[in-house]
C-alpha cells in the first residue's frame, strides 16, 4: 500500500473472503498508520472528499481506503461488532459484509468458546 501511494494512487478499494477476513482485521493498526481518515469521520479534513488527504508534517498524501467489502468472513461476530466495525468505518465510508448461511467451511469454523463467527 505504501508503493501504491508512493506511485500516486489515492484510493484503494479491498475485497476479502473468508479467512482472508482475519489478515485484516491483524492488518488494522497498520493500515490506521498508512491511509487516511474517512472523510465522514470526526476530525477528518473538511471538503476532503473526492482525493487523498494531506500527509503529517507536510509529508505525501495518504491513500484513502474507497470501500471494503468481507465476503463470508471468518471472523468472531462480536469481536467484529465490538472492535473491528468502528475501526474500518473510521477509515472507510463504505463497509459492506457478505454472508452465506450455506457456506459449509464457514459452518465448520467455529471461534474461541463457541463464538458465532461474522460470515
Amino acid at each position: 500500500m505504501q508503493s501504491l501511494a508512493a506511485d500516486g494512487y489515492a484510493g484503494l478499494h479491498l475485497l476479502v473472503h473468508s479467512m482472508g477476513s482475519r489478515v485484516l482485521m491483524n492488518a488494522l493498526p497498520l493500515l490506521e498508520d498508512i491511509l487516511a481518515p474517512s472523510p465522514e469521520t470526526p476530525g477528518a479534513a473538511a471538503g476532503d472528499v473526492g482525493g487523498a488527504a494531506a500527509g503529517e508534517a507536510g509529508g505525501p498524501p495518504r491513500m484513502r481506503l474507497l470501500s471494503v467489502t468481507l465476503m463470508n468472513p471468518d471472523f468472531g461476530l462480536k469481536r467484529f461488532v465490538e472492535e473491528a466495525a468502528p475501526r474500518l468505518r473510521a477509515l472507510s465510508p463504505l463497509v459492506t459484509v457478505y454472508g452465506d448461511t450455506a457456506d459449509g467451511a464457514l459452518g465448520l469454523s467455529v471461534g474461541g468458546g463457541g463464538q458465532r463467527e461474522c460470515g
